[in-house]
């Protein structure tokens, strides 16, 4: 374990001290080897027991064990967790017992003392972690006091727990070093199941039966027909959408799975946080925990079977335990077959808070699961506001498994029922009772809120009969809207209290002690311990699970406390403070990739824009514009490798927006930029992108970034307009990578010989386009660059099989890159329908059809819709041609044709359309297929030599099938000419068969029989069986035909 270091501060932990009695002569009676056995074995099983509770060992001291709850990360429930462990202890010391009389006949015994108490924390090494303070001394003096086999807990500890144990009071103790005595509890045993803290106020759930019954009907619908269901709760702040869920949850069959997660109040960059956290609690994954043993956990959840290790290697990548950088539709793919895995073993829920806050990619992966996960019980209950349905209208619209259920106000009788009820029966004056139904305006937080308020005053006591009226309520000034109800609470805050809640509001919901320390002033650091333990009495924070190493983290109580904190607060202070905490954790987590830079990136923007807002455009205002730029930016560009386009174009249009258009580094992000909107289609924007990036980098002193802007604007030119193209991409392409090639430029070396792929592609230049995928991949490698790395690698099956590489050796070479892409959906799919083709063509059809099946349930699962109805079509289409199967292949093309159309793309379209009338002419329906030629032609390129030939040979067959012999041997002899320009041995036997044809059916047999004895010649160069015995049929023609020797 690397060792980690926690600032030295105060914290309030839990000390165990236990101590095995009467050791000194255990110790004299046995040999020293023998008791070293023993205490080793003794040692091993209590630690074991302190950290599966999640305690930190602190020191052995001779026999004792000093374990620590509370260091480095707290928890709200570490008391609970060191008297669970205390006695858990005592049950794994029975079980030592057993074996040491069994092989020693003899046994030892130990005593155990606990104490809660604030403590000064120092570096925590390895799993042992450093305190002091009287809490520890007190602990140890517990120890003392108790007899063999006993716990001892001290006063503390005890009213932290007196609702979850059973414990007998003992005469007050006498220690040394105190002058009174010290109470004491001996611990009988914890209730299971027992709460970390008891609620004062417990808020039922009133005015919802409605809303109850929708959810129990979508679980029994999700139960009933084992099908995935999604509710969305939607409503206002404090509207109850917690308190409904936790009804409903608490309310369902206890077989039933519930796990949650929440977004972040950022609601910007940080994608995929609430499945982390989903995750995390399926897996049972703590945040004591490392990483190697998060990755072992989320590694055995995965279902079995061969792609157990995938699922796992993904997830892993996703909770930030592996370094792997699966594609987004891999991400989806394993976090599906996951949540699949576990709904099998029982009914699942899933509870996500706060989706408004979510990123696109967020709301695409709630879509998949809806849409892919059948015959599984699983019920996703979204929890929002109303600011999704104004943002996203059509949330889950037109989907059977889909429902929206909108929270309303509370009519006043159910208010007034709420407030009743909060109180156990207490009454209040008329007055107060209508002053607090009107300020919470039928919200039950509300309600809830203003009453903690007066119990914070303490005007409310609770009595053994319940709660009771202090003091003159009606003398309160009650705020009539929430604002002012949280105003009101944070101004009853001492001034220490605010300081320290104001700076965790910057921070956001979830914050650091740690953070909240270096925002304070100076002279308010030392009270941050004690005023945070203040405010987590007053319910306005709670402790969180941390998600920063070594920081304990605490979360608001509602975002709308925060909300108002934050409010208060004066721009240019905000300003500052949002640097500070971006400096803060910048330096916390400057060893660590991912989402916490997105986090900096924020505050530093978030800094930016209030100075913005009271000050002119200063150079200090620039220079932070410059810094936050630079994180959003790096944030996009991992976005980007992940996958996650959606917010990788998020991130880059913050960075674009706040850099100026002098600034050195704009073009650089110009260049990504562009790149990412292409990725999402969205062309209008790119084009302006590249625009300006052609602007810039015609006076960049850069050479490199003037090559990579060469490079965009190529690549702009292939989707818009894309006719003459290909000469001029090869020349300037080939300009650029001498530029890159002399600055060491491993990522536009990667672009150019990509942009080089493309161009050998499109001429049907196969060898060399493989030759340029590889060179690609390779340099992307060399950059570091994973996803561009597998992206390339999925291009080579299919020039593979396009070009010279015989059918035997070309099923090999896919193989190959199957094992190598292993993992990578795209990759793997493009490998497997490449050699279903292959397979096709060699004679063995049905093992063809098996592969690329395999394949289509690949790109079926991960959405890739392009992919499959471009490559993955043109393969099945002419597995089918080649079969014999001609209406079969029809419905494949006609399917791939119309999706592409639909989306607007051109490249691919060309070549299905052209297929697609081969399909129909086969069928004797020419006036259809001449339709489909006509497409291909709109659509090809001029360079585009596959679609220019293919379209060619369909057309010659029309033409001679109405009797203009002229033209179709014209046509038929230009589709050879310009397949036998490329090295395609596919293509160029497709044209050559086709000219034979059409010379025998214009009664040319005698010209025919060369034209076939090439065209045999070229099917058995590509190992082309079935081509060699359609050639050989058309060959046993021109012999039957008269006139011909």
């Amino acid at each position: 374990m690397t060792d980690s270091s926690t600032p030295a501060g105060r914290k309030v932990v839990t000390v165990l001290f236990c101590d095995v009695t009467g050791s000194t002569g255990l110790g004299e009676e046995l040999d020293p080897e023998l008791y070293r056995q023993l205490m080793i074995g003794y040692f091993e099983a209590m630690k074991e027991v302190v950290q599966r509770h999640g305690g930190t060992t602190e020191k052995f001291i001779g026999d004792a064990i000093v374990a620590v709850f509370g260091v480095p990360n707290a928890h709200e429930d570490d008391a609970l967790r060191a008297a669970r462990a205390a006695t858990d202890m005592t049950g794994a010391l029975r079980a030592l017992n057993e074996e040491f009389e069994r092989s020693w006949g003899i046994t030892i015994r130990m005593r155990t003392g606990v104490n809660t108490g604030e403590v000064i924390t120092g570096a925590v090494h390895g799993d042992e972690a450093y305190v002091a303070g009287g809490t520890v001394n007190l602990a140890a003096r517990l120890e003392q006091a108790a007899q063999p086999g006993e716990i001892l807990i001290g006063e503390a500890t005890f009213r932290l727990l007196r609702h979850a144990i059973r414990a007998e009071q003992l005469d007050p103790l006498t220690v040394k070093g105190k002058p009174d005595a010290l109470p004491a509890w001996r611990l009988l045993g914890v209730t299971p199941g027992a709460a970390s803290r008891d609620r004062r106020l417990d808020a039922p759930v009133i005015g919802r039966d409605q809303e109850l019954a929708a959810l129990m009907e979508a679980y029994k619908g999700s139960t009933g027909s084992s099908a995935c269901q999604l509710v969305t709760l939607v409503g206002p702040a404090g509207i109850g959408k917690s308190r409904l869920t936790g009804e409903f949850t608490s309310g369902i069959h206890p077989s039933a799975t519930v796990v949650r997660g929440r977004c972040l109040p950022y609601g910007e960059g940080i994608t995929f946080w609430p499945i982390s956290e989903v995750l995390r609690d399926l897996a049972g994954i703590g945040e004591l925990q490392s990483a190697e043993e998060a990755r072992t956990r989320i590694m055995q959840l995965a279902p079995a079977g061969p792609d157990a290790g995938l699922i796992g290697e993904r997830l892993a990548a996703l909770l930030g335990v592996s370094t792997a950088a699966p594609a987004i539709q891999e991400t989806f793919w394993a976090v599906r077959k996951l949540l699949e895995e576990s709904a099998r073993r029982s009914p699942l829920v899933i509870v996500l808070d706060d989706i408004h806050w979510g990123e696109p990619t967020l709301f695409d992966l709630l879509e998949y699961l809806v849409d892919w996960m059948h015959n599984v019980p699983v019920l996703l209950l979204c929890l929002a506001r109303p600011e999704l349905l104004e943002e996203r209208t059509d949330w889950m619209r037109g989907k059977d498994n889909a429902s929206v259920t909108v929270l309303r106000r509370l009519t006043d009788a159910d208010s007034n029922q709420l407030i009743h009820s909060l109180l156990e029966g207490s009454r209040l004056s008329e007055e107060a009772l209508d002053r607090i139904a009107e300020a919470a305006e039928g919200n039950p937080l509300f309600i809830e809120e203003i009453l903690r308020m007066l119990v914070d005053d303490g005007l409310l006591e609770r009595g053994d009969d319940g709660w009771r009226v202090t003091g003159d309520l009606s003398s309160i000034a009650i705020p009539p809207t929430i604002q002012a109800l949280l105003s009101a609470r944070l101004d009853r805050l001492e001034p220490a209290e605010r300081h320290v809640i104001e700076r965790a509001a910057v921070v956001g919901r979830q914050f650091w002690w740690g953070a909240v320390t270096e925002l304070s002033d100076e002279e308010s650091r030392p009270q941050v311990s004690a005023r945070l333990q203040s405010l987590i009495r007053k319910d306005l924070i709670r402790p969180d699970q941390s998600q920063v190493r070594g920081e304990d983290a605490f979360q608001f109580g509602h975002i709308l406390v925060r909300d108002a904190a934050y409010a208060s607060i004066p721009k240019v202070a905000r300003a500052r403070l949002h640097e500070r905490f971006a400096d803060w954790i910048e330096g916390k987590n400057r060893d660590l990739a991912g989402e916490f830079e997105e986090i900096v990136a924020y505050h530093l923007e978030q800094a930016c824009r209030n100075w913005l807002e009271v000050e002119p455009r200063n150079e200090r205002i620039l220079a932070l514009a410059r810094r936050a730029a630079v994180h959003l930016t790096a944030a996009g560009r991992r976005a980007f490798a992940r996958g996650d386009m959606p917010a990788a174009v998020n991130l880059m249009a913050r960075a674009e927006t706040l850099l100026a258009k002098n600034e050195p580094g704009r073009l650089a992000l110009l260049l990504d930029f562009a790149f990412a909107l292409a990725e999402i289609g969205d062309f209008n924007r790119m084009q302006a992108v590249v625009n300006e990036s052609t602007e810039l980098a015609a006076g960049s002193a850069d050479p490199s970034l003037r090559a990579e802007a060469t490079i965009l604007a190529l690549w702009m030119r292939v989707y818009t307009s894309p006719e003459g193209w290909a000469e001029e991409a090869f020349r300037q392409a080939t300009e650029a990578l001498s530029v890159f090639e002399q600055l060491g430029n491993e990522r536009g070396l990667a672009q150019g010989w990509s942009l080089l792929g493309i161009v050998q592609l499109l001429t049907c230049q196969f060898a060399r386009s493989e030759a340029a995928w590889l060179q690609a991949a390779a340099h992307a490698h060399a950059a570091r660059e994973e996803r561009q790395e597998l992206e390339y690698l999925s291009w080579v099956p299919l020039v593979i099989w396009g070009g010279p590489t015989p059918t035997d050796e070309g099923i090999r070479r896919c193989q190959e890159l199957l094992q190598r892409a292993a993992g990578d959906r795209k990759a793997m799919s493009t490998a497997l329908f490449t050699m279903g083709k292959f397979e096709a063509m060699r004679g063995d059809v049905d093992r063809g059809r098996a592969l690329i099946e395999q394949a289509r349930s690949i790109l079926r699962e991960v959405k890739l819709n392009v992919w499959m109805a471009g490559p993955l079509t043109q393969m099945s289409g002419w597995l089918e041609l080649l079969a014999g199967n001609p209406s079969v292949a029809e419905r494949e093309l006609r399917s791939g044709a119309q999706v592409l159309q639909q989306i607007g793309e051109l490249s691919w379209l060309s070549t299905v359309a052209a297929i697609l009338a081969e399909a129909l002419v086969s069928q004797g329906r020419d006036q259809e297929a001449e339709e489909y030629v006509v497409l291909s032609e709109q659509s090809a390129a001029a360079e585009d030599a596959y679609s220019q030939a293919l379209l060619r040979t369909v057309r010659a067959k029309i033409l001679a099938h109405r009797g203009d012999a002229e033209v179709a041997e014209q046509t038929a002899r230009q589709a050879v000419a310009i397949a036998a320009g490329t090295d395609s041995l596919f293509v160029h036997a497709m044209a050559l068969l086709t000219l034979g044809e059409v010379l025998l059916g214009i009664d040319r047999g005698d010209q025919a029989a060369p034209v076939l004895d090439e065209a045999h010649r070229v099917c058995e160069r590509k190992g082309f069986l079935i081509g060699q015995r359609r050639c050989e049929r058309l060959q046993a023609r021109v012999k039957a035909a008269p006139g011909v020797d």
